[in-house]
């Protein structure tokens, strides 16, 4: 999955789960520096010192068992399985000893949004990076992008102002204004844009789609004031990237926003999706609040939280559901790839 600027897109491309821990907090107190008696060491420092310890060797211990892939909790928090380093007998890592020969192939589309019509055709150029994932050629690119659809397989965008007229110029300013982000770029971009399938042969095996025992999730969506383009690719990469008998419903909740198109616009345009559901909060409450309220309104016993402006890669939901599956007590999180803000170039990260 990718982020954008960061915008996050959800992509577990070699299975791998990371693992949240999260600790409560509480109030910095003042330290008065107390000079231990001649005679005596103080009891509570004693004590304290003690237990620090014990919890040091506890964490290291535990952190131990989940890279081992131990018995026990730890053990089914890391899934009790084998990485491809470790089947391999070798320290390579995974993207190294990976191979990348078979998958799903996603059609390059052309881009048809209002905007495209409004540019000239020079003013538009494709935009790439140095290739992150260990196969250079994934993205399957041709040697001539002049006439590749903008933002097809990931690739970028950019814009020669030089040849854009004044009021399309006035609007990408008004749109970056608005959103911080190259809002009037991702307009060029399609919807179902195309992505590489980053994923190697083990990911694919190991994590099937047609795996007995996989719950169905409910994605809730929590945005307020966000830009129409990304918010509708967000959608649009969940319905088309998620098998449709591992997708419960994906909940949109608007945490009050007050833009024309949040309105009756995407009510309209949402409707043409079946599983997708908008509730609508009267007043702000934040994003905790929002998403506490999205998980009381969802109907299935999976939840998945996504960000309003994320793109699901080929394979995404897969590996969190096996993870479910081998222990449901467990909370996954998946590998992040990065969309650039400015381009929309979307890039591989280990």
């Amino acid at each position: 999955m990718g982020y954008l600027r960061t915008y996050l897109f959800l992509q577990p491309t070699d299975g791998r789960t990371d693992i949240a821990i999260m600790a409560k907090g509480g109030k910095k107190k003042e330290r008065r520096e107390r000079r231990p008696n001649s005679s005596s060491t103080d009891l509570s420092s004693v004590l304290y010192m003690i237990l620090a310890a014990l919890v040091a060797i506890a964490a290291l211990l535990a952190v131990g068992i989940v890279r081992s892939g131990g018995s026990g909790l730890f053990g089914a928090l890391s899934g009790d399985r084998k990485g491809p380093a470790e089947e391999s007998g070798g320290g390579a890592s995974h993207y190294e000893s990976e191979a990348y020969t078979s998958g799903v192939k996603e059609d390059v589309v052309p881009a048809s949004p209002d905007s495209a019509a409004l540019l000239s055709k020079d003013a538009v150029r494709a935009y790439l990076e140095p290739e992150t994932h260990p196969d250079s050629k994934i993205r399957g690119l041709p040697s001539d992008l002049s006439r590749w659809p903008p933002g097809e397989m990931g690739i970028g965008v950019r814009l020669d102002e030089a040849k854009m007229g004044e009021a399309e110029a006035a609007k990408k300013k008004r749109m970056w204004n608005s959103h911080a982000f190259e809002e009037y770029i991702s307009e060029l971009i399609s919807y179902d844009r195309s992505l590489p399938d980053w994923r190697g042969d083990w990911c694919r095996s190991e994590y099937p789609s047609s795996a007995a025992g996989l719950t169905p999730m409910s994605v809730v969506i929590c945005f307020h004031n966000e830009a129409w383009s990304t918010l509708v690719r967000t959608v649009h990469s969940i319905v088309n990237r998620t098998p449709d008998h591992l997708l419960e419903e994906i909940l949109l909740l608007d945490d009050a926003s007050d833009m024309e198109h949040l309105g009756e616009r995407l009510d309209s345009y949402m409707a043409r999706f079946p599983k997708v559901r908008i509730v609508r909060q009267r007043e702000r409450q934040g994003l905790i609040r929002s998403r506490m309220h999205g998980a009381e309104m969802a109907k299935g016993k999976v939840l998945t939280f996504l960000d309003s402006h994320v793109e699901c890669g080929i394979g995404w939901a897969e590996p969190l559901l096996h993870r479910i599956k081998d222990n449901p007590k467990v909370i996954v999180s998946p590998v992040i790839d990065a969309i650039n803000d400015t381009t929309f170039y979307y890039q591989f990260i280990t």
